[in-house]
């Protein structure tokens, strides 16, 4: 069973996605903040991070930048799936190697979710 950290602030959309996920076979860890989800990747390396943008604390961008700059995180495949849509954001993101950048409010869970299985390899 493949494992993915799903790191989303906003409760609604974090449990529903993590159903989502959970319903397709996946083990869901999740963390609400940039911090925590640091603190858990101490702990845990899963098989993919899926990275809201907009984190209370440490930004989702400053997620990516950690984790590129840890030789035990860096391999892990992000994809991240945020409302923040700015033009920007998506260059700094694709920059730090995102392997996929969806916007929640337009992106169907199935086209998600077959982003995910071809980079896990399923």
């Amino acid at each position: 069973m493949k494992s993915i950290l799903l790191i989303e602030d906003d409760p609604f959309i974090r449990d529903l996605t993590s159903v989502k996920l959970s319903e397709h076979s996946y083990a869901v860890q999740t963390a609400n903040d940039g911090e925590s989800a640091l603190e858990v990747l101490k702990r845990e390396q899963p098989d993919l991070i899926l990275l809201d943008l907009d984190l209370p604390g440490i930004s989702g961008l400053q997620v990516l930048s950690e984790l590129n700059a840890d030789p035990l995180l860096k391999h892990i495949p992000v994809v991240i799936f945020s409302n923040n849509d700015n033009p920007e954001a998506k260059a700094a993101a694709e920059k730090e190697g995102v392997k996929g950048f969806f916007v929640k409010v337009s992106t169907a869970f199935e086209d998600l979710h077959t982003h995910l299985r071809a980079i896990l390899g399923e």
